[in-house]
């Protein structure tokens, strides 16, 4: 009989020991649970609205996520950011825009005009938390925003405007060629944003006497027609302002204008590099900085109803200095005390900055 038990001590003990360190474990990892759950970020869901690819809207996209990642906020592999971008086609835009109304993101980021209209008008019964970017003129947008001031938006909504230099672009083509005297432009009229900017691009002309030719372009298709009959009539220089479908079909109102020995200007420093002549326009990065600043401020639990609608204009000029040699007649280089600009060099593919 005891010689029974001897032999179930070891066994027994083995069992008892086993018992207590599985315990012992499971006290703590009941202990530590929490604190490492707590260690772990969570991410919130982010989704970001691109109406289209140009280069300015790629530079406010780029300065929105890097200002976002040094803040912390994206995950790795950006795992908690849904990009939407459908390269220009409004009517998938707007399919675009209801699947982000009717989806988990905690905050939405607009990145342009037609952007903030298309996601405003799919969110009005969902009213989740938008921050709007990119966007020319926020007051004539015809989504609520009535005034600059905090309590003059929707309360779900909030963001920046950065008007375009217009006058400013237009005035300084004037001082680097005086016998400039007819400007063409190819516009959408059927987007806001170009409205506002040819209204003021109307007035600048009109004050210094130069004749604005218009010619119109629904989408990118129509621009190369669009530009050709525009050069039928003899302009000194073409002008691309904030327009989406011609700042999209820029590399071919370039191209037909370099052929008729017209020179090409515009409002985003960027394309100067492309082979326009200038560009003076908004740094887009610093804009899409100030955008993800916005956003952050409101994920961290401030309301979006508590931001006013501020203007953020970062003015940058870039000269591409062949082209300005191949001009005939001359146009020369501004003074750089009163118009500070960059000089670049020639890249049609836009991979450099």
């Amino acid at each position: 009989m005891r010689g029974s038990i001897k032999h179930l001590l070891l066994p027994v003990g083995l069992i008892l020991l086993t018992i207590a360190v599985l315990l012992h474990s499971d006290r703590q990892q009941r202990t530590a649970g929490p604190q490492a759950a707590a260690a772990t970020p969570v991410y919130p869901a982010i989704a970001i609205l691109q109406i289209t690819s140009t280069s300015l809207l790629d530079d406010h996209v780029a300065g929105v996520l890097a200002r976002l990642r040094e803040l912390g906020l994206v995950a790795p592999a950006d795992a908690n950011i849904r990009r939407y971008n459908p390269q220009g086609d409004y009517a998938t835009a707007g399919a675009m825009a209801r699947d982000i109304a009717a989806g988990p993101a905690d905050l939405v980021i607009t990145s342009s005009t037609l952007a903030l209209q298309l996601f405003a008008k799919a969110n009005e019964a969902t009213r989740k938390r938008h921050v709007f970017g990119a966007v020319t003129d926020p007051l004539g947008t015809g989504v609520g925003i009535t005034g600059p001031a905090a309590d003059q938006h929707p309360p779900h909504m909030a963001g920046i405007g950065t008007f375009q230099p217009v006058r400013s672009a237009i005035r300084l083509a004037k001082t680097m060629a005086p016998r400039l005297q007819r400007l063409g432009v190819v516009w959408n009229p059927a987007e806001q944003c170009s409205a506002a900017c040819l209204a003021q691009a109307r007035a600048t002309c009109a004050d210094l006497g130069i004749a604005l030719l218009e010619i119109n372009a629904g989408n990118t298709s129509e621009v190369p027609e669009a530009t050709r009959a525009l050069l039928t009539r003899q302009p000194d220089a073409l002008w691309v302002g904030g327009d989406t479908v011609a700042t999209a079909a820029l590399h071919l109102i370039l191209h037909l204008a370099s052929e008729a020995g017209v020179p090409v200007f515009t409002n985003d420093p960027a394309d100067a590099a492309r082979g326009a002549l200038f560009g003076l326009g908004a740094d887009y990065v610093t804009v899409g900085r100030y955008t993800a600043d916005l956003a952050a401020a409101i994920l961290a639990g401030r309301s979006p109803a508590s931001f006013a609608t501020e203007a953020v204009i970062p003015e940058q000029l870039r000269i591409n200095p062949s082209v300005l040699a191949r001009q005939q007649p001359p146009w020369a280089l501004p003074d750089s005390q009163q118009h500070p600009y960059q000089l670049v060099t020639d890249n049609p593919a836009g991979q450099s900055r």
